[in-house]
């Protein structure tokens, strides 16, 4: 179970009504000096206590506290990151109702809205309200009584307590993934800190470290990437790394966890750098989120090396910073996290696809520079002779190739009846270009009728303009061209009857693709430079032979694209590899992607899969 919340807190100027918090409450001020103070707090203090004048140690405690400066407390503007912009405001004026607190009503009232506020499991803007409680804790022993602070660090002690001893969630949960971190490991860490003068709140800053520890190394794939849950809902990544990076600064120049989980967080770094936007904002954020760009760079000040600050002085934004590093690569996949970047640079205008592939569901953004060309859900629709054909397993990685020149990305999914459905990433690094692919392989001895659809959501503010003679499109924002496609599995004249369209619907692409046979392929090219694209473009599905025999598509396919005066060249074997002919090309490949450099067809080659090679 997550933490639940605690009951409200009872007070004399207290209106709320829920029964005080009972099973833990004076705990504290039950033990003896020596259990409750540690040679740390005043020598008044513990004297007091030691003869049982709790009233004299009160009065001791409070104006030691009184003296203390706010140093150690959390900026409130670092409690909100990673929220969204409701979230944050709802935060901000609760924390300012606190800190504007001048007498005890104004205290408890403040208070009582959390207290009394919260119910069932706790929510991640919950748990870090608490977390501004246990900042504003010091503070509040000047407003409230004895009786009521005592309960509240009672309370703040509880829940830290029973977050460390509740289960690991899983990443499915991002929720109690946030909550757990923030109460088990944050929440104990601010109190160990603040007020360290306690024994029973000094001793919780090692399970604080043990909880912080299996955080970042059970919920990173060893290189700092979080599980995909956790980035597709954008504010529980965000979430987690501020929690983190906060973490790094409460323990004032040590380490809050174990050596291995302070390389996942420098690796985290990068890692979110990665699928960041030139805001700071990542990739799968429905809405801006508070402190993107400011929490990204403390991320990249606490655990970033020299490598990562020459990327980000080309990726953020307004960053400034020792640029004169080689930057690590902007690409990487991992199959553990069920995630993938495919980038052409660190630019902030080096167009970038970023996959998510967790279970059985796919997600996927592209970029155009600043712009979000594709943003949302892909689904899986293959139909068998009509009928729609239901998933049978979970993404599978079958290829991850990635260099200077390109970055590839292969997926597979098996559908009922047996039949497979592989997905394909490619982006070029120098050329702006790439493309997209469903290729459904039906297993079947006898053909039938074959239907793909691939509905791609348009980014916010983005809109299809297709050519209305031709089937390729231009994506536009704010009027201006920002892209270029091709549907390279169909025909390019619309006179032309072979089967499928590339339509918008609904505030999707929609690519169709029909085909009676064994098997089917469905490319869609994207070109990210639409200058080049307005000059005169066009493309042909290309004749594939075998043993001095043209094969049908079912066999294999391949596609000759032209935009200006460069052409490219797209082969699928969509059975075992052999050996073929394409435009005088011998290929006993499985795959190969390249571009025409010399009038005589000389290719060279981006990526080319080896016949039953997986990497």
């Amino acid at each position: 179970m997550a933490p639940t919340a605690t009951p409200a807190l009872s007070s004399r100027e207290s209106e709320v009504t829920n029964e005080p918090f009972s099973e833990a409450t004076g705990s504290l001020r039950g033990l003896d000096a020596k259990a409750l103070w540690r040679n740390s707090a005043p020598s008044a203090v513990r004297e007091a206590w030691r003869r049982g004048d709790h009233e004299a140690a009160w009065t001791a405690w409070r104006e030691h506290l009184a003296q203390r400066s706010d140093d150690r407390a959390s900026d409130p503007a670092r409690l909100c990151w990673g929220l969204k912009a409701a979230e944050s405001e709802r935060l901000t004026q609760w924390i300012d109702s606190l800190r504007q607190a001048r007498d005890e009503s104004d205290a408890t009232d403040a208070l009582g809205r959390w207290f009394g506020g919260s119910a069932g499991e706790l929510t991640p803007l919950a748990a870090l309200e608490a977390l501004a409680l246990a900042d504003a804790a010091p503070r509040l022993a000047g407003l409230l009584d004895a009786e009521d602070w005592w309960r509240l660090v009672e309370a703040l002690r509880h829940l830290a307590e029973e977050a460390a001893n509740a289960p690991p969630a899983d990443a499915d949960e991002p929720d109690r993934v946030v909550v757990g971190q923030l109460l088990a490991g944050e929440l104990p860490l601010v109190l160990s800190r603040h007020l360290s003068e306690l024994r029973p709140l000094e001793e919780l800053a090692a399970p604080s470290r043990d909880a912080l520890s299996d955080g970042l190394e059970g919920l990173t794939d060893g290189e700092g990437l979080l599980a995909a849950q956790l980035w597709i809902d954008g504010a529980a990544a965000s979430l987690l790394i501020a929690c983190w990076t906060r973490c790094l600064a409460a323990a004032g120049g040590r380490k809050p966890w174990s050596a291995d989980a302070q390389l996942q967080y420098e690796w985290l770094a990068r890692q979110a750098l990665r699928i960041a936007d030139r805001e700071g904002r990542l990739a799968f954020t429905a809405e801006p989120l508070a402190g993107a760009a400011e929490l990204l760079r403390a991320a990249l000040a606490a655990g970033g090396d020299p490598s990562d600050e020459s990327a980000a002085v080309e990726r953020l934004r307004r960053f400034r910073g020792d640029d004169s590093f080689e930057p690590p690569s902007p690409s990487n996949h991992s199959e553990w996290a069920e995630l993938g970047v495919l980038a052409s640079g660190w630019r902030d205008k080096a167009p970038r696809i970023v996959v998510a592939h967790p279970d059985a569901s796919c997600r996927v953004e592209v970029y155009s520079g600043k712009q979000r060309l594709i943003a949302g859900e892909w689904p899986v629709e293959v139909e068998v002779d009509g009928q729609r054909t239901a998933i049978d397993d979970t993404w599978d990685c079958q290829c991850w190739y990635s260099d200077e020149e390109c970055d590839y990305l292969e997926l597979a999914l098996q559908l009922e009846g047996g039949g497979t459905l592989e997905r394909q990433f490619f982006l070029a690094r120098e050329d702006g270009v790439g493309f997209l692919a469903d290729v459904f392989l039906s297993g079947r001895e006898a053909p039938s009728k074959l239907r793909l659809a691939s509905r791609l959501p348009l980014g916010e503010g983005v809109s299809l303009r297709p050519e209305r003679e031709t089937r390729d499109a231009v994506l536009t924002a704010d009027g201006e061209a920002v892209a270029g496609l091709v549907p390279l599995s169909l025909a390019e004249w619309r006179d032309d009857p072979r089967g499928g369209e590339l339509t918008a619907e609904g505030g999707s692409l929609l690519l169709t693709r029909e085909h009676e046979g064994l098997n089917i392929a469905s490319h869609l090219w994207i070109d990210f430079a639409p200058k080049r694209f307005a000059k005169q473009r066009t493309w042909r599905r290309l004749t594939v032979a075998e043993s001095l025999k043209n094969v049908s598509s079912d066999v294999a396919v391949a596609y000759r694209v032209q935009a200006a005066k460069q052409q490219w060249l797209v082969y699928r074997s969509l059975t075992p590899a052999g050996n073929r002919t394409v435009l005088g090309q011998n290929l006993s490949s499985e795959a190969l992607v390249g571009r025409f450099v010399a009038p005589d067809g000389t290719i060279d080659e981006y990526l080319e899969i080896e016949g039953g090679e997986e990497d």
